[in-house]
Parts: structure tokens; C-alpha cells; sequence
């Protein structure tokens, strides 16, 4: 999978290091990744509801986002075949590693990190990222009262 016909969009495949490794497809947005060491804020989000619905070993699929010029953007799609501790930390070195890379990169180090409640993303994000501060996912607002809500609550 490319983009216009040059850069994939495939970034690899990663395992977690321990004795029943698991696996995980990346996929990077080429136009985003200049702006991965950029990004002060961060979020990573693993879900199991939009996982596909054939199977085929996948078990989560993590949403790596970056907000840069004042918006959110996703910066990568992954597809897991579990979710260990051990899993994210090879993704996010990946991610730094593809990053890292690229021509005058800087070092990523971003100011504040959302994620959802997983203790293992968490863990992953606390060891692998060095003087940042984990922070509460980015709920959406209701259009009723202009509080973090779940999707769906309070809608028309």
C-alpha cells in the first residue's frame, strides 16, 4: 500500500520480547511522520470494537494520534494480534525509530500523552517516552451542554 505511488503506507511488522510473542502490523501516514518529533501532545487509543470482523488474529486495533497546528491527526493504524505490555513498547520504538530516521530529526520527546485507562498502554507509553505526562483520552464535547461525553449521550 503507497502513497501516490512512493511512499508505503506499510510501516512493518513488530513482535512483542517475551516467550508467546505477539505481533503488530503498522501502517504510517508518510506526510505525517516529518511532524511525529514536532507534536507537544500526543494520544494512543486501543480499541477492540472496531477491530475487523474477520478475525484473522487480530485482537486490537491501536489509533496513534498527533496534534499539531491545532488539530488532530492520525499518525498510524495498528493492527495487534494481542495486548501486552510487551506489544506496545515495540510499536512506539518503532514509531521512534521510523521518526528518528528522517532528515534534521529532533528528538521526540512530547509534553503531554493521552490515552485511554489500559494499564499496559500506560506502562508501554511511561518507559518507552521519557518527561512526559499521561493525561485523560480527548472525549468528545455534547452539543447540549458542552461537556466531555460519551458518543451518543446527549444527542439529537
Amino acid at each position: 500500500m503507497v502513497k501516490n505511488g512512493s511512499k508505503p503506507f506499510y510501516s512493518g511488522l513488530v513482535s512483542s520480547r517475551d516467550l508467546n510473542p505477539q505481533q503488530a502490523a503498522i501502517f504510517i501516514s508518510p506526510s505525517l511522520l516529518p511532524y511525529f518529533n514536532q507534536c507537544l501532545e500526543m494520544g494512543i487509543n486501543g480499541t477492540f470494537r472496531s477491530k475487523p470482523s474477520h478475525q484473522h488474529g487480530i485482537k486490537q486495533v491501536i489509533v496513534i494520534t498527533i496534534f499539531i497546528f491545532g488539530r488532530a491527526f492520525v499518525l498510524a493504524t495498528v493492527l495487534c494480534s494481542g495486548k501486552r505490555e510487551t506489544l506496545y513498547k515495540s510499536i512506539l520504538s518503532h514509531l521512534k525509530m521510523k521518526a528518528a530516521a528522517l532528515p534534521d530529526a529532533a528528538e521526540f520527546v512530547p509534553k503531554k500523552m493521552h490515552c485511554d485507562f489500559e494499564r499496559g498502554i500506560m506502562n508501554a507509553l511511561a518507559q518507552e517516552i521519557s518527561g512526559t505526562v499521561l493525561a485523560p483520552p480527548v472525549a468528545p464535547r455534547c452539543e447540549n451542554c458542552s461537556r466531555p461525553c460519551i458518543f451518543g449521550e446527549g444527542g439529537n
